[in-house]
């Protein structure tokens, strides 16, 4: 996988936020359940709940991908050594593409409003800079996302 280093921040309310590359048997279970009650509540991911079989098995697939491929990168956010989000970054498979990769996170909604995508989206912009084969990250949000949208701008994506 693309490595990033683990990082550690604190959040507004003092707590310990630490980001850190997943440990897919570990993290599995935790992260679905975090990532399946956005899914239940939130409008603006990309697919509905019932579209979304998902099992810890297959998390846990999903997540080794991400940790052997040498295109994609994941980053867990724990909050006191909780998983409560992750911001996936993937390059482009086409070599004519390489050059770019997309990104997405979420973020479990007790949790919003901590600076947890701030500091997600800020570790990998500043790993994807270092990384000398990418020039352009690119993500996708809903019009009416306005937290993910003033998110992003103020960390200059347009």
């Amino acid at each position: 996988m693309a490595y990033c280093d683990p990082s550690t921040h604190f959040l507004r309310d003092g707590r310990t936020l630490t980001l850190r590359p997943p440990d897919p048997s570990a993290d599995a279970p935790t992260l679905l359940d975090a990532f399946l009650s956005v899914l239940a509540e939130d409008r603006f991911m990309n697919f509905a709940p019932e579209e979304a079989p998902f099992s810890v098995e297959e998390e846990e697939a999903w997540l080794i991908d991400r940790v052997e491929s040498p295109c994609k990168l994941y980053m867990v956010a724990c909050v006191e050594g909780l998983p409560v989000g992750g911001l996936g970054l993937e390059q482009s498979p086409f070599l004519r593409m390489r050059h770019t990769a997309k990104l997405g996170l979420f973020v479990a909604k007790g949790y919003r409003g901590l600076g947890i995508g701030t500091h997600l989206l800020r570790r990998v912009v500043a790993w994807a800079t270092e990384d000398a084969t990418l020039e352009k990250l690119g993500l996708e949000v809903f019009s009416g996302n306005v937290g993910a949208i003033r998110l992003y701008e103020r960390l200059g994506f347009a």
